[in-house]
């Protein structure tokens, strides 16, 4: 589909990043808050460089804008995840 692989791409090397990030921070959220919240952030982070990759592999423009569009909508998933961590007022452990 493309002449570049999906790993030179300059979003796809952000948003795994991203997903590096995101598994960090879920780490120091309370033990509580680890089986639904942190599955449900790192099931997003995962699948953001995820479709990225698999949309670059497609044949077609048509398919990898439909990955594309998937992985929009995981990064809004994230987004809302963050903005209900911060209202119900879940905290970060520390760490060492």
């Amino acid at each position: 589909m493309t002449a570049l692989h999906y790993a030179e791409l300059d979003v796809w090397r952000v948003v795994i990043e991203l997903a590096e990030d995101i598994y960090r921070f879920t780490r120091t959220l309370p033990a509580e808050k680890r089986f639904g919240l942190c599955s449900q952030f790192r099931r997003a982070g995962i699948s953001l460089p995820s479709n990225i990759a698999e949309g670059n592999g497609r044949d077609t423009t048509k398919d990898y804008a439909g990955f594309v569009s998937m992985a929009r909508g995981s990064f809004a998933e994230i987004e809302t995840q963050l903005i209900l961590t911060s209202r119900i007022g879940i905290r970060r452990r520390r760490t060492m």
